[in-house]
């Protein structure tokens, strides 16, 4: 702790968890030069990531540690090389579902931007080598049916199968996957990944006092930490939100989530603004914004705003990327054309702003006392795809 600034609780490697978050509001606020170095450091590992698949699995992609330095390993405190490819640390050993959330930004960014050389020199190179490791490494039920198992539900729970992160994660990417221009992708690719797309296991759910509720894995045990993985399907996956179908069932996983903790990697903010529950949005908005650096004498920072420490160290990086997503998405959530603006935005609050959406598009606009009194879409043309909720 007296080493310097570079000193972080957890280590000097990239934890996914603690690194994301700040990348996610990128999309909204259009700072896509910004997330440039994060898929450059993920494209650069590609190579030895496969490479390493093959020795230690004998078969084709790519998996993605939790923990990784910038040229794709992880750091000896979390690999034991008795244990081969396995993590020494039971919180990291089958934590996978990073590439796969990295997969859904790289699907996102695509979106918003219709970069189609980022497809050709990002995208598949990194997200179809993920879909192959989930493919050729896990096996099938007597169903044909996936079944992802040995592994872990995130950091919470570490016996699992079938966990929340993954199940959502594949269906979400296989989807974008199949979505792209058809002219960016092969027939052989697409064949490929709608039959993949066809053995994929439902999302789990489960029944708690009569209702149906999002599970964070088919089957799960031994609780460690405090993530809420049942809660992947709403954000980053996009697969539960306001205008879909069974959004009761987010809510009521939602119900269940503690809001004791709202800084740091803490997500119940995003949950919360993504499934249109608009008073809790805003009480943990307004709590989280009004945290700042509780670090104390003599080692109180200069910046207030560099917060923690929280889960880990100071800067918390985490805490701010929360925020601005969580503000975001209490504004503007899109879900593939449509453009949802006000889903989850307090009756008493103004604001100006100006967000990037998918399709090159720009929203512009002013609300007074939660009502939308001007809006300027760009190109025009997309103005029609706008659904207001006031």
């Amino acid at each position: 702790k007296n080493g310097g600034p570079d000193y972080r609780t957890w280590g000097g490697a990239y934890w996914f968890q603690n690194t994301r978050l700040m990348y996610w509001p990128m999309l909204s606020s259009g700072d896509f030069d910004m997330m440039q170095p994060l898929f450059k450091m993920y494209r650069d590992a590609i190579p030895l990531l496969k490479d390493r698949t093959r020795h230690y699995f004998k078969h084709d992609g790519l998996y993605v540690s939790e923990t990784m330095h910038t040229w794709g390993l992880p750091p000896n405190p979390s690999y034991a090389p008795s244990d081969g490819f396995i993590g020494s640390s039971k919180f990291t050993r089958y934590y996978w579902s990073s590439g796969l959330e990295l997969s859904q930004m790289m699907i996102d960014y695509y979106a918003f931007t219709q970069d189609e050389a980022f497809i050709k020199e990002t995208l598949l190179p990194f997200v179809d080598e993920i879909i192959l490791f989930y493919d050729q490494h896990y096996p099938r039920t007597d169903e044909g049916t996936l079944h992802i198992t040995p592994a872990q539900s995130l950091e919470s729970w570490h016996i699992a199968e079938d966990p929340m992160p993954e199940v959502a994660g594949l269906h979400s990417s296989l989807k974008g996957l199949l979505e792209l221009p058809e002219s960016a992708t092969t027939a052989e690719q697409r064949k490929r990944w709608k039959r993949f797309l066809g053995e994929l296991p439902a999302l789990p759910v489960e029944e708690k006092a009569g209702k149906m509720r999002l599970a964070p894995a088919r089957t799960y045990s031994e609780r460690k930490n405090g993530e809420n993985p049942e809660l992947y399907a709403v954000f980053p996956h996009g697969l539960y939100g306001v205008g879909k179908a069974n959004i009761e069932w987010a809510r009521e996983a939602w119900k269940g989530v503690s809001r004791q903790h709202v800084g740091g990697w803490k997500q119940q903010s995003i949950f919360a603004a993504m499934l249109g529950l608009t008073d809790e949005a805003k009480e943990i908005l307004v709590k989280s914004a009004c945290t700042k650096d509780t670090f104390g004498s003599p080692n109180k920072l200069r910046f207030p705003a560099f917060w923690g420490p929280n889960f880990d160290w100071m800067p918390d990086q985490c805490h701010g990327g929360v925020i601005q997503t969580t503000h975001q998405r209490m504004l503007m959530q899109c879900d593939g054309k449509a453009i949802h603006l006000l889903p989850a935005w307090p009756k008493d609050w103004s604001a100006s702003f100006k967000l990037h959406a998918p399709y090159q598009t720009v929203v512009a606009g002013r609300v007074e006392n939660g009502t939308l009194v001007d809006l300027k879409v760009t190109p025009e043309s997309r103005k029609s795809d706008v659904v207001i909720h006031e």
